[in-house]
């Protein structure tokens, strides 16, 4: 009898601490598991920073050509007042949506030159764009769908600094001033009004956005389309 309680006692000793091995296995496993979530999650993170940063990119290379064909067409940069105002207004239109705020897109009113097919409704060969809104259907008439604050609450912005230099702009691409710090998404032009304009935008940080070797992301354009009115940069 005695024997049999000893094996009964091995028995329930041999159970317990496989159960207990059992959830020592099953504790490990979770911690696995959290740890793959949270690199998953990690790696989710940095593809869509990096993302939104090369969205900031092409904006800004969209500013820059903006930039670039106003100087051409007007042979200088905007003159502070009115002249720069509009500019803002229309660079904020140009690029309306902040990559780094996905769930706050706007969209644009546009209109077809084809009378004869509508996505709305293609049986109704007299649809006239706009005409539930109030706006009639001519180009005239039709304006960006765009909520857009005061200039000063615009994310893309025009600067005058006269000191501006190539040379200063060659610093910046290896260390950006340390007062460079602005909303993410915002986009910022700068120029002396001479021979030389810079753009940066900020990133997630609020700091400008690098490029993957570590310098910083900038487009760099002529005022008076010269190549040697440029500082020689």
């Amino acid at each position: 009898m005695r024997n049999c309680f000893q094996l009964l006692f091995l028995l329930c000793v041999c159970l317990q601490s496989a159960a207990l091995a059992d959830d020592g296995d099953s504790a490990a496993e979770a911690a696995a598991e959290k740890a793959v979530q949270k690199t998953v999650q990690q790696a989710e993170k940095k593809m869509a920073s990096q993302q939104y940063d090369f969205m900031l990119y092409q904006q800004m290379q969209q500013v820059a050509n903006y930039m670039s064909q106003y100087c051409i067409q007007n042979k200088r940069w905007p003159e502070p007042g009115d002249q720069t105002q509009y500019v803002v207004k229309q660079l904020n239109e140009l690029v309306p949506n902040n990559p780094y705020k996905p769930n706050d897109l706007q969209e644009s009113q546009f209109f077809s030159t084809d009378s004869s097919y509508h996505y709305d409704d293609p049986t109704k060969d007299d649809f006239i764009p706009g005409a539930q809104s109030g706006a009639a259907g001519s180009a005239d008439n039709v304006m960006p769908d765009t909520q857009l604050g005061t200039s000063t609450d615009l994310r893309v912005q025009l600067q005058f600094n006269p000191s501006l230099s190539a040379q200063m702009v060659k610093d910046w691409q290896t260390e950006a001033p340390l007062e460079w710090q602005a909303p993410p998404g915002s986009i910022t032009a700068i120029s002396n009004s001479q021979d030389l304009f810079v753009i940066w935008g900020s990133g997630a940080n609020g700091k400008p956005i690098k490029s993957p070797n570590g310098t910083t992301r900038l487009y760099i354009g002529n005022v008076n389309m010269y190549a040697d009115d440029m500082s020689d940069y």
